[in-house]
């Protein structure tokens, strides 16, 4: 079980292999609104499904169903290289369409899990009714460039990067941290993507030669 934190809220989660289940508290929620939010917990393409659990004045806890193979970003980016990495950070610009609609993911490398290429959201808040509640276009902001930070360096804790402290010191993650758009962001992200897979063909060609010269003369001294 873990405390996550995104730009203002904290709620509890806990995983397992078959679901995530969140716990708000009684001043992250309204009861009377629990009605409207459940129609947003049905199966949907970006969302795991969930159901209520509890609902009472004290507190509410949420279950989202997952696949036993389903896991959650922050443990997929440990096996990642830096490539895999960039394209997994092109992938979250899919969280850019919740800005300004009911629906808003809790944004947290936690909260968004990965099957195969699809990525999945477990919590989200709706409206003014359930944490974590509509944002700004700022806040919002802050989230994204610290969740694209967060997958790019998996050792730093994702609540660090929220405010752009500018604790990464390396040249991209100084291009990221002083971007005032998603829009920039993206064009960083994506020339890195381009420089990143001409190195790996780059690569794959050496080995390639490599291997086929090693080939090549250890056929002649065999037949030498």
């Amino acid at each position: 079980m873990s405390e996550l934190k995104d730009i203002s809220e904290t709620i509890t989660l806990e995983a397992t292999k078959e679901y995530v289940q969140v716990t708000l508290q009684a001043n992250q929620y309204q009861l009377e609104k629990l009605e409207q939010f459940q129609q947003f917990l049905k199966p949907s393409r970006g969302f795991l499904s969930g159901k209520i659990m509890q609902a009472t004045e004290e507190a509410l806890v949420i279950q989202y169903s997952k696949d036993q193979y389903t896991q959650s970003i922050l443990k997929a980016i440990k096996k990642m290289d830096q490539y895999e990495r960039l394209l997994l950070a092109q992938k979250v610009h899919y969280l850019v369409d919740f800005l300004g609609t009911p629906v808003q993911p809790f944004i947290h490398p936690e909260n968004i899990y990965i099957l195969g290429e699809e990525l999945l959201i477990a919590h989200r808040g709706f409206m003014q009714a359930i944490v974590p509640y509509s944002t700004n276009e700022e806040q919002f902001f802050k989230q994204y460039r610290a969740l694209i930070l967060a997958i790019l360096h998996p050792k730093y804790e994702y609540e660090q990067l929220i405010q752009g402290n500018g604790t990464l010191k390396d040249t991209l993650s100084k291009q990221l941290q002083e971007a005032k758009t998603i829009n920039e962001i993206e064009q960083i992200i994506g020339e890195q993507v381009i420089r990143q897979k001409a190195k790996r063909e780059a690569e794959t060609k050496l080995v390639s030669k490599k291997s086929y010269l090693t080939f090549k003369w250890a056929s002649l001294v065999l037949l030498a």
